[in-house]
């Protein structure tokens, strides 16, 4: 699994994690969890997305869930 930020429209941030392997776990349990504390975010194209820099926080919380992470 690995985590990244991109940008989009008018210089706003996005925290892409992708490069998982689908059939190990839920992922729209995991994205729905996300959701729930980022406030908003979406899965598209087999990668959950989150609007807005939130790598920290994110490591912390898939730390959590015992999933080994690369920045």
């Amino acid at each position: 699994m690995s985590i990244r930020i991109d940008e989009r429209r008018c210089g706003k941030a996005i925290t892409i994690i992708e490069d998982f392997d689908p059939s190990t776990f839920d992922v729209s349990n995991l994205a729905s969890n996300l959701k729930s504390h980022f406030a908003i975010g979406t899965v598209d194209d087999g990668r959950i997305e989150l609007r807005g820099h939130h790598t920290d926080r994110l490591l912390e919380l898939l730390a959590e869930y015992r999933f080994s992470v690369e920045e």
